[in-house]
This record gives C-alpha cells, structure tokens and sequence, in this order.
C-alpha cells in the first residue's frame, strides 16, 4: 500500500507536470515530509551495487527509490536531458561533482548530504553514494523531470547519458 505522504507527493508532481520549475519541486520536498518507513515497500539493499527502485513514472516525472550499503556509488555520470533532485531520506551521502575537461571528468568539490537534505541538479556531472567509512544504510528518493532512461543490460548506466573516466593525472585541465 502507497503512503499517504507519496500520493500526495504524486498528485502534486502531476498537477505541475514537466513544466515544475524547480524552486517549486523544492518545495514540494518541504512540504510533504517522506519517510523511511513510507518508502520501506521500494527500499531494497544488495551487496553487488545500489538499487534503484521505480514508484512511479509518468511521461512527465519519475519517483525512484534507492539503496545503498557502505561503500557503494554510481558510476560518474549526466542525466543529459533530465532536471535530478534527491532527498536524502536516512543515512548521509557524498557527492562528488566534476567538471568536464576534454570528456573526461574532473573532480571540482565533494559535499555531504545528511538526512533530509533536499539537492536539486540541472546539467552537472557527479558521482553519488555511501561512502566505505559511514556505518548506515543509505536511502534516497530521486525525482527525474523528465524521467531518465535506464539501459536495461546495466541498471547502473543511464541510456541517453553520458558515463565519464576521471581525468588522468598526466593530462593537463585546461
């Protein structure tokens, strides 16, 4: 059964469709309050890679459930098309954000979201997940306008996107 939280967290998303600017997806975050426990039905760990779990997708949004144990992070990649928040439901993740230098990726900042931080993208390349030293479970809530397209032979790569190598070390930023 669906939390009341997430129907209503739905129903909103729908009634702005792809057209949500994103100060009011934000706020919407705010607004109505999720918890583990309402995303417990989508939120599955397994010890060879994070999970994503789909809520819900629409033409215009998707709701994703994650789970990440220690040490697990997705690969440094875009969304290329699509505007990507996070809510930061329990545990706390990092974030590496790149730069992009010749197609590679270049490491730009690294930053903390503990529990209940609301993060919203548009355009950056990153690399998101728990990391090896953190003793809790992490689980987050992902909202793609419009939703992203996963390649179905490797769950872990977006369709559509771009998977990025960091930059090496003997290759000059320019």
């Amino acid at each position: 059964m669906i939390a009341q939280s997430l129907k209503l967290f739905s129903r909103e998303l729908d009634l702005f469709g792809s057209q949500i600017l994103n100060s009011e997806l934000l706020d919407l975050f705010n607004r109505i309050p999720i918890t583990r426990d309402d995303l417990e039905p989508w939120t599955v760990f397994d010890p060879k890679g994070y999970t994503r779990t789909i809520i819900r997708r629409t033409f215009e949004h998707e709701l994703i459930c994650c789970g990440w144990l220690p040490g697990q992070f997705s690969p440094i990649h875009d969304h290329v098309r699509s505007r990507s928040f996070v809510n930061v439901i329990a545990g706390e993740a990092t974030e590496y954000l790149f730069d992009d230098i010749q197609g590679f990726a270049k490491l730009n900042l690294v930053r903390t979201l503990t529990r209940g931080t609301v993060q919203g993208e548009v355009g950056s390349i990153h690399r998101f997940g728990n990391a090896p030293l953190n003793q809790d479970k992490l689980v987050t809530l992902h909202v793609y306008v419009p939703p992203i397209a996963v390649d179905l032979s490797n769950p872990n790569v977006y369709a559509g996107g771009k998977v990025y190598e960091e930059l090496p070390a003997t290759m000059p930023a320019k």
